[in-house]
């Protein structure tokens, strides 16, 4: 794998974005780790098979994103 998204960095990397106070909320420090590895995210979908990829921790965050109700985001 080429990526440099590692599956047990992402939580690590989304709780130092809120210790350090560049996130207040875990939705935003979730949507901002997602924003910033986009292409990241697009590499694994071409490099992954389908199973290994939907266990990857980053792209259950993005489905997690992507099926959460519209209220969540409101604050």
């Amino acid at each position: 794998m080429n990526t440099n998204l590692n599956s047990d960095s992402v939580h690590h990397e989304i709780d130092a974005l809120l210790l350090n106070g560049k996130a207040e909320t875990a939705f935003e420090a979730e949507s901002m780790f997602l924003d910033h590895h986009l292409i990241d995210l697009a590499r694994l979908a071409l490099e992954l098979d389908e199973e290994t990829f939907k266990q990857h921790e980053a792209v259950k965050i993005l489905y997690a994103h992507g099926s959460r109700p519209f209220e969540d985001s409101l604050e």
